[in-house]
């Protein structure tokens, strides 16, 4: 076995012989065969290595994802440092049009070309929680009941606001 995958809530654990081997470093795998048209309600895939993996070092098991003819879709990787991990899925937008397959893509890449890959991943997360603070900010500060001056007392939040 060169990798296992799961489906959180729709399957088993897959190995690499479950999926079309395309060539020596690509595997693909349809989810319609499993899932039909709900493959949109499968949301999170774990990918990983099993412990005497064939996998060199200096390589990444990447997983992209491809749906109603869009380009593959990278979504992360395992390496021999880690090497099992959950990845949101994310289908691409208009993703069910039943002339396309869904599916998910394996493929073995140098760590070092990955590394980037998983910079941008890193970068729009950061952007994502920086955005979920700002709007936590704005909602705790609508308690205050007015705009803010500096000769106003600090902002006073109930402390069961998240409750709300």
């Amino acid at each position: 076995m060169n990798f296992g995958l799961c489906f959180l809530k729709w399957s088993g654990c897959m190995t690499d012989k479950d999926l079309v081997q395309v060539d020596p470093t690509h595997w693909v795998l349809d989810l319609r065969q499993f899932v039909g048209m709900n493959f949109l309600d499968v949301k999170d895939v774990c990918l990983f290595l099993p412990a005497q993996s064939p996998l060199e070092a200096n390589s990444a098991l990447s997983l992209y994802v491809q749906a109603g003819g869009s380009e593959w879709m990278y979504r992360g990787c395992v390496c021999s440092l880690r090497p099992s991990e959950t990845f949101p899925i994310q289908w691409p937008l208009d993703s069910a049009d039943p002339q396309f397959p869904a599916q998910i893509g394996i493929s073995i890449e140098p760590l070092a070309a990955v590394s980037q890959k998983e910079e941008q991943i890193s970068g729009s997360k950061e952007n994502f929680a920086k955005r979920v603070a700002l709007d936590l900010f704005t909602f705790m500060q609508s308690f205050q009941g007015s705009i803010p001056t500096s000769h106003e007392p600090p902002l006073v939040v109930p402390a069961n606001f998240v409750d709300r």
